[in-house]
């Protein structure tokens, strides 16, 4: 009668919503594999300080300042790395919370970012998203 009654027990609903979230979590990518002379190696999502789109190409540095080329769509990318760690600056840039060294006003309420290694152009977040980058920047993100 015990057997019976425990596999009718109901289940603590707070316990089963985390064990569907939990299931559900995406999973983002924590390495990319990158061209390198004959070579492919993986580049780890950590180490990288940002991606930078130059035209059609999309540059990755790493944050001891390794440059490596990737064949890839910025916004598709985006898509599969942590937005806790990367936000979208602009329509070039997608940087790492963790090469962020500072921030600065800029005309209009726009946002100067400095990174912790050299990028090939300013980066600019706009005054529209100037909120919820120093949001993001401070760990709050959706």
């Amino acid at each position: 009668l015990d057997r019976l009654k425990s596999a009718f027990h109901p289940v603590d609903p707070v316990t089963g919503i985390d064990h569907l979230l939990r299931q559900l979590k995406y999973r983002y990518k924590t390495a990319l594999l990158v061209n390198f002379k004959e070579k492919i190696i993986p580049v780890q999502i950590g180490e990288i300080a940002f991606f930078y789109l130059d035209k059609s190409t999309v540059h990755i540095t790493t944050s001891n300042n390794k440059m490596y080329f990737l064949s890839a769509v910025l916004d598709e990318l985006e898509k599969t790395i942590d937005p806790a760690l990367f936000y979208r600056a602009n329509r070039q840039f997608l940087i790492n919370r963790n090469a962020v060294s500072g921030v600065e006003r800029f005309f209009a309420r726009k946002l100067l970012v400095k990174l912790s290694v050299v990028s090939p152009e300013t980066i600019v977040v706009s005054k529209a998203k100037a909120t919820e980058f120093l949001q993001w920047l401070e760990g709050n993100h959706p």
